[in-house]
């Protein structure tokens, strides 16, 4: 993992990773045979040199040429596989918890619709983070409430809902230590060739003063090219969405192994239509009544009996006509 202020620019940080990963294979093998990265190694080196050529491309302004590599990488073609069969994936199930978090705001009543994604109306506030594409509407949600403060800074009061998916979803599965191992000698296969993704995706930014209010981040060219990806998949019978580690969490805090299932977002794209919140979504997720949570007052095991209470609590589908 990076270190917050490591002054080495992210080009150089994810050289230094890839070769770092290239080099940890090595020391595994199939069924005491060659090592990993040797039976790997063409798929493994070719989607390194794709994200390098992508990111430089990028850097450099060249959008034309940086939007047709990225589509010849991500459309199956007759003579080529797309990076994308090798995402891990992941079934989220019916009736699993999330959260949702925003500051309080001065003579504000919040409503179940100010705490679900930003409306299309006003997508203009919508700005460039890990994954998020600016001005495009994602729903995004938290594996515990802990973890949906963490991604507004930790304010010290919070309106917080949670939600409750009513269906079940498929999603790319971008964390670190999923609670869901790999199934079969496939699927692990698939984790190992399209790991670099996941390193060039999960970089953590510098914050100190010199680069704490940039509003351009090398950081977020992958992540949110990767949801770009899922944009362009979404269709109404089939909802995708991305499941990621929280960089906050793992960069400032050293989590344990263990600890990682309750620092995990998701990112859920909107499909746009004539109303102003994603009718799909809406059919998807219900949602509790915002309230107030006092997190400076709380220890977390206090934090994690607020979190059960909220999952107690009626559930409500956002009215679209209102």
């Amino acid at each position: 993992m990076r270190k917050r202020n490591n002054e080495n620019g992210y080009h150089s940080e994810i050289i230094r990773l890839f070769q770092l990963y290239r080099n940890t294979l090595k020391d595994f093998t199939w069924d005491g045979g060659m090592s990993v990265y040797e039976k790997e190694k063409s798929d493994i080196n070719r989607y390194i040199g794709k994200i390098n050529e992508i990111f430089k491309f990028h850097s450099k302004g060249k959008l034309t040429a940086f939007y047709k590599k990225a589509n010849n990488l991500f459309q199956s073609k007759a003579n080529t596989v797309s990076a994308q069969v090798y995402f891990p994936k992941q079934i989220i199930e019916e009736n699993d918890y999330w959260f949702r978090v925003r500051r309080p705001e001065d003579d504000k009543r919040f409503d179940i619709g100010d705490l679900f994604h930003v409306p299309f109306d006003l997508r203009g506030k919508i700005g460039t983070e890990r994954f998020s594409i600016p001005g495009y509407p994602c729903l995004y949600m938290a594996s515990s409430l802990e973890c949906a403060r963490e991604s507004i800074g930790s304010p010290g009061i919070a309106v917080a809902s949670c939600l409750k998916n009513k269906k079940e979803l498929t999603v790319y599965d971008f964390s670190f230590f999923p609670k869901k191992k790999q199934g079969n000698i496939k699927n692990l296969r698939n984790a190992i060739v399209s790991y670099p993704f996941k390193i060039a995706a999960s970089i953590a930014t510098i914050t100190n003063k010199e680069h704490k209010d940039d509003k351009y981040r090398e950081e977020y060219i992958i992540p949110q090219l990767l949801l770009h990806c899922v944009i362009r998949e979404n269709v109404p019978q089939k909802i995708v969405g991305i499941l990621y580690s929280s960089m906050k969490a793992i960069g400032d805090n050293g989590l344990a192994q263990d600890d990682y299932c309750k620092h995990l977002n998701l990112a859920v794209p909107a499909i746009f239509g004539l109303k102003r919140f994603c009718s799909i979504l809406i059919n998807t997720f219900s949602i509790t009544k915002p309230e107030v949570v006092p997190f400076i007052y709380l220890d977390r095991e206090e934090i994690d009996g607020v979190e059960e209470n909220m999952k107690k609590k009626n559930f409500h589908t956002i009215n679209n006509n209102s």
